[in-house]
């Protein structure tokens, strides 16, 4: 049995698959539930994920997340938060197992920490890759990286590391509408602002690299505090990804120049011009830190501008951006990632926050092209 659902989804104290307890509900976003829930067997607590109610009578997004579960559960890393089940319920739907995570999600951790040293986001951006590494040898593409999902956790000795989130869940994503679609609660799935310009165009036709365009915006959020593309709506964004080239990171903060080594190919538009894989970029990576120049944790970064419209920077962190559910897969350990005070549970905003896109800046970019292009049939008539 699936066990008693209410509006708001499964009930504390249901009972999912006929293992597992729920004990509440962690997060919830446009695709999926995250639940901590209690093994029957006495394995202790996990996290599962259910798909939305919606979604549970599409045979094709049914049967694509159960495939990615099945993919994902192969992917055993240190850097990756593992799989360790995967089934149906009585009534079809399908359910994930994962390890629930004692941490924060990125998007909380830079919140609290803008911006990082250079040595911490290095070291951070090394565990992602290694991540990467792994996956993409085994033919999955992650396709969704941004700061909620990637968390921030401690080892053993007290220190950090990143761990990543959602592989596979992209496609789920294009099944149930598409990167940038928006659910029937106004959620939205998938986020403009860390998609390669190629993913932008046609989601099914990235590689990779894309990843790796993705990792340099996030490594740029963590060096500078800010995105490489600014702080603009959405279809502003999107339009500066598929136009521009990002700024270097050195016209931001001077003291970080030596990044753009890194930062240049993984940004780079054009695809030849990326790190081929996720090694080459870590092996850049690995060379700003052992060198001179890496940027020390007081670089001096000027304020951002406050933009006309748009979210700030920190706005947008506390945006729900994706299908899958954000920051919702385990719990804040405050004494392990701020040595001391009190453990809490971490916060998922819901989609009503996130800005659509700019119905006036839509307007006022067609109205520009038809000027333009009334201009140039004038010219044209005038001089023949």
């Amino acid at each position: 049995m699936l066990g008693s659902e209410d509006e708001g989804g499964l009930v504390p104290g249901a009972v999912v698959g006929g293992r597992y307890r729920v004990v509440r509900m962690l997060g919830e976003g446009g695709l999926a539930t995250v639940y901590e829930v209690d093994a029957l067997d006495g394995r202790g607590r996990r996290a599962i994920k259910l798909l939305q109610p919606q979604f549970r009578a599409q045979r094709n997004v049914v049967e694509r997340f159960y495939t990615e579960a099945r993919a994902c559960h192969e992917l055993r890393h240190p850097n990756i938060a593992s799989v360790e089940e995967f089934a149906y319920t009585d009534d079809g739907s399908p359910y994930i197992v994962m390890e629930l995570l004692a941490g924060q999600s990125l998007d909380d951790y830079l919140r609290s920490h803008p911006p990082l040293p250079p040595e911490r986001a290095g070291a951070f951006v090394l565990d992602a890759l290694g991540a990467l590494s792994l996956a993409h040898s085994r033919g999955i593409i992650h396709r969704d990286l941004k700061p909620p999902n990637l968390f921030v956790v401690p080892r053993p000795d007290g220190s950090l590391m990143l761990k990543v989130l959602d592989f596979g869940i992209a496609k789920v994503i294009d099944l149930a509408g598409g990167m940038a679609s928006r659910t029937r609660t106004g959620a939205l799935l998938g986020t403009p602002g860390y998609m390669s310009p190629e993913q932008l165009r046609d989601s099914k036709s990235c590689d990779v690299r894309s990843d790796l365009w993705s990792l340099g915006v996030v490594l740029h959020e963590m060096l500078t505090h800010r995105h490489p593309y600014g702080a603009q709506d959405f279809a502003a964004r999107a339009v500066a990804i598929l136009r521009d080239e990002a700024k270097p990171i050195g016209e931001v903060a001077p003291a970080l120049a030596a990044w753009q080594r890194v930062l240049g190919p993984a940004l780079a538009r054009d695809v030849a011009a990326r790190f081929p894989s996720a090694d080459a970029m870590a092996a850049a990576v690995r060379e700003v830190l052992s060198g001179a120049g890496a940027g020390g944790a007081g670089a001096v970064i000027p304020p951002l501008p406050r933009p006309n419209a748009g979210p700030t920077l920190t706005a947008r962190a506390r945006t729900l951006s994706s299908g899958a559910v954000d920051g919702g897969y385990g719990q804040v350990d405050e004494n392990a990632l701020h040595g001391g005070g009190r453990g809490h549970e971490v916060g998922v905003t819901t989609a009503a926050s996130l800005d659509p896109p700019s119905i006036v800046w839509w307007g006022a970019l067609l109205l520009a092209l038809a000027s333009f292009a009334v201009g140039l049939l004038m010219g044209y008539l005038l001089t023949s």
